[in-house]
């Protein structure tokens, strides 16, 4: 019995010892499992955060472009509420935002404004560091040095930091001197799936030198091709380089721009500024390029399109006037048709040089200090031209001293059959189609544009609907119609011009 006893003692020992081991290794498995289950969320985390974070050259730079636009699209909005619909005259709100301590509860408000239209694209972080560049752009209209989408020139480079990028690129300076060159950083971050601007530094070339290089001029027509292409509007390249030279122990790139292809730029290359001097420099010692930019000088090329010959005309002055920088360019087709010639003459040309003299005279009479003009109107080749039409397109530019210049179409279409100009409506019935067909093509279009983003909320339609109703400027081209709508008419000034084409064989 006492035998039993013991053996029944012993088995309840070692079924305890079981139960502990087992206990041991249900506790040991779960730890295993949490650990695992820990590591792979952890992993998964990690996984997540560098999916996204991750972009390439491209994403990251179209990301920054949709960033910049969307940022001056609600500054426009700001500006919009605070000063042109009546909450404040300008003259007000410069005296609140120049001397906020007169006006507490005015600049606290104009902050939250601010701070409410700009919280979807922007950190706090970012639009407290940066309210007094963004209340300076809505008072004056101008950048301030806050990054811009026509600020991206070259040197496009992105890195990560801590779960956000860091991109930078360089800004190159313009030739009457108001917009400096440099290296922009700008912080991006992503804290709720949507990026958004987190920093912002410039650094003036003056004082951080960028030194540039031929493969930065490369780069420079990249980025201008890709932006053509995310824009839809095919210009193509930014410009060429054509030579270096020295000036004042300093080394200069010879640059042409694209759109402006009877100028040059010297660009120098440790700081990315223009200068004038040093361009004029280059000019006088190389007759090749003095044969078509020397001051005052007129030249006749005879060109052919399709068959149709025609002369180009081309006329510059370059002067400097109480030490403001003047430039004034023009360039025409002469067509041999007398009402065409006659059309070109006074639509475009005449009142150019009217706005010239004007220009003049006004530095000239004015007792402070004058600023920088530059004054540009490109006529190039027809667009479209038959024995029944032909289609001109004029890129108008004029620069007063502000940060950035005022740029925008114009165009002539005439009939030479009937001996008359075209407009929209007119072209819209010669195509056969029906107008609200049209119209709903073209706003479908607007819709689907890259800089969309950017339209003015509420607005734009209404403001197309009526410009197509009315008057627009449009080219006929061989397979399709190009419409152009000018900046400030649907989208901020920074988003440039909205351009829209519209095959035929879409219609």
């Amino acid at each position: 019995m006492r035998l039993l006893t013991v053996l029944l003692f012993l088995f309840h020992l070692i079924g305890c010892s079981d139960q502990e081991d087992l206990s041991e290794r249900e506790v040991e498995s779960e730890q295993t499992e949490e650990k695992s289950t820990n590591e792979s969320e952890v992993d998964q985390q990690e996984s997540n955060e560098t999916e996204k974070i991750a972009l390439n050259q491209e994403e990251a730079l179209g990301v920054t472009l949709t960033l910049l636009e969307n940022l001056y699209t609600q500054i426009h909005e700001v500006q919009n509420e605070l000063v042109l619909d009546g909450s404040y005259d300008q003259e007000e709100f410069l005296s609140i935002i120049n001397d906020p301590k007169s006006a507490t509860e005015d600049y606290d408000y104009i902050e939250e404004t601010v701070q409410t239209y700009l919280i979807d694209i922007a950190t706090e972080e970012f639009i407290q560091s940066q309210m007094n560049r963004i209340l300076d752009i809505i008072a004056n209209n101008h950048s301030s040095r806050l990054a811009t989408p026509l600020s991206i020139d070259t040197r496009f480079e992105l890195s990560e930091e801590e779960n956000n990028l860091l991109v930078s690129f360089i800004k190159l300076g313009d030739e009457a001197g108001n917009s400096p060159a440099g290296t922009y950083n700008l912080h991006l971050s992503q804290p709720d799936q949507e990026w958004k601007l987190d920093g912002h530094e410039f650094q003036m070339a003056d004082q951080y030198p960028i030194n540039l290089t031929k493969d930065d001029f490369t780069e420079l027509n990249d980025i201008q091709q890709f932006i053509s292409e995310r824009n839809g509007d095919n210009t193509g390249s930014s410009g060429e380089l054509l030579d270096t030279t020295e000036y004042e122990g300093s080394s200069y790139f010879i640059w042409r721009p694209r759109l402006d292809q009877r100028m040059i730029h010297a660009i120098e290359q440790e700081t990315g500024n223009l200068s004038y001097l040093a361009k004029e420099e280059y000019v006088s010692s190389n007759e090749n390029i003095e044969q078509t930019l020397n001051e005052s000088a007129i030249i006749d090329e005879e060109r052919n399109l399709e068959g149709q010959y025609y002369d180009l005309e081309l006329y510059e002055r370059l002067a400097t006037v109480e030490e403001a920088r003047l430039r004034f360019l023009y360039q025409y087709p002469i067509i041999e048709n007398e009402d065409v010639d006659s059309l070109i003459s006074a639509q475009f040309v005449e009142p150019f040089i009217d706005n010239w003299e004007h220009v003049e005279e006004t530095i000239l009479n004015y007792q402070g200090e004058a600023s920088d003009q530059i004054i540009d109107l490109i006529l190039d080749e027809p667009t479209f031209w038959n024995e029944e039409f032909i289609s001109l397109k004029a890129e108008e530019f004029i620069y007063e001293g502000e940060q950035q210049g005022v740029y925008e179409i114009k165009t002539l279409n005439y009939d030479l059959i009937k001996e008359r100009e075209i407009p929209v409506k007119e072209l819209i019935s010669n195509l056969d189609v029906e107008e609200s067909k049209f119209h709903q093509q073209v706003m479908d279009q607007i819709q689907d544009h890259s800089l969309s983003d950017t339209l003015y909320e509420g607005e734009w339609e209404t403001v197309a609907a009526e410009l197509l109703r009315e008057d627009i400027p449009f080219t006929i081209h061989q397979d399709y119609i190009t419409l152009y709508f000018n900046p400030s008419i649907i989208a901020p000034p920074s988003s440039g011009i909205v351009e829209i084409h519209i095959d035929y064989s879409e219609l």
